[in-house]
């Protein structure tokens, strides 16, 4: 019986005829070749893209946020464990086929600027080309959330694909992601993967989920606001709360404090735009000017308004901030004042 191994991420599974499906439960042998078993987009929705966790990209934009099956780093926490835990098997029937075209053209009839893939979306390279190479004739653009734990040849293809990249990571060592996922190495994957999007230019933030007493210590945090700073200090980095789901269920939490400590530890690293995502509304969900403090977006929810002027610079200092892609204010003017 022929094994043929998957390169896709480091797990490397050995798939044959009895055992044709790896361990993510999306990708299997079809015909004898590693392939993505189902182009089925089982969710969908329409958000602003801040709801989504980027802060730096196409600012007030809307997007077509998609989630497929499967996953390979299977957190216990995971927020779509309902779906990516799943097997093609399991989920067949409530999910059809949906080709790049169909998708491109969905996108267009809800007048959305873009598309963001999920985080396990990454497995399926060859929808995401094909996508890809239709959205830039629609003048669409492709983001993509990632636990970055993927094989430098095939990122390299998908990092070729994809404008705008959110890495996230659950913890900076291997001990924390030995508690909570299958792969305990996760943390430098993601890193490496980090990297290469900032080789290719691409636009790149990245997530920190604080789980307390996993990863949550100082010297774990202090690692990981440091290896970002090293690749570039101007990549966005934003904070987020463990919500208790899954396996882990039964946890608290992550309190506000833990996330302002953070929030302050990042800042004396040397982060310049670092953001906790999951407050609605506070000094710590703002962008601000790295060189003189004024305020330059406003948030409240997922809703913006900007005083940058043109070319994305600060209105006092003239420093430019690192924003890719159109801005757009979604922030009512009148909510403002009623705040103020």
């Amino acid at each position: 019986m022929s094994v043929v191994e998957c390169e896709i991420c480091p797990l490397r599974c050995q798939l044959n005829e009895s055992m044709p499906i790896g361990i993510c439960k999306a990708i299997g042998l079809i015909n004898g070749e590693i392939s993505f078993l189902n182009d089925g987009v089982f969710e969908y929705g329409v958000h602003y893209i801040e709801e989504l966790g980027f802060y730096h990209f196409y600012p007030g934009s809307k997007a077509m946020y998609l989630v497929f099956p499967g996953c390979n780093l299977r957190c216990l926490f995971c927020e779509n464990w309902k779906i990516v835990m799943k097997s093609i098997v399991e989920i067949k029937g409530f999910t059809g086929t949906m080709s790049p075209r169909d998708l491109v053209n969905l996108s267009l009839s809800k007048r959305v600027d873009g598309l963001v893939l999920s985080c396990n979306s990454a497995l399926n390279g060859k929808y995401i080309s094909e996508l890809a190479k239709l959205i830039k004739s629609e003048e669409l653009y492709l983001a993509l959330i990632t636990n970055g734990v993927l094989n430098e040849p095939y990122l390299i293809n998908l990092v070729r694909s994809i404008d705008g990249f959110m890495i996230r990571f659950f913890g900076y060592s291997d001990e924390s992601y030995s508690r909570i996922s299958i792969y305990p190495n996760s943390y430098s994957m993601a890193i490496k993967f980090l990297e290469r999007v900032i080789d290719f230019n691409k636009h790149a933030e990245a997530s920190y989920t604080l789980i307390t007493g996993i990863n949550d210590s100082t010297e774990e945090l202090s690692n990981f606001f440091e290896s970002i700073k090293s690749i570039d200090d101007n990549i966005p980095v934003h904070l987020r709360r463990f919500k208790p789901r899954y396996i882990m269920y039964d946890r608290a939490p992550t309190r506000n404090k833990a996330l302002v400590d953070a929030f302050k530890l990042a800042r004396e690293i040397g982060i310049k735009y670092v953001y906790i995502d999951d407050f609605f509304e506070a000094t710590e969900k703002n962008t601000y000017c790295p060189r003189d403090g004024t305020q330059l977006i406003k948030r409240i929810g997922a809703w913006i308004k900007h005083s940058l002027d043109p070319g994305y610079k600060c209105p006092k200092c003239d420093k430019e901030v690192p924003i890719t892609g159109k801005i757009k204010d979604t922030l009512d003017q009148d909510l403002l004042k009623f705040k103020a």
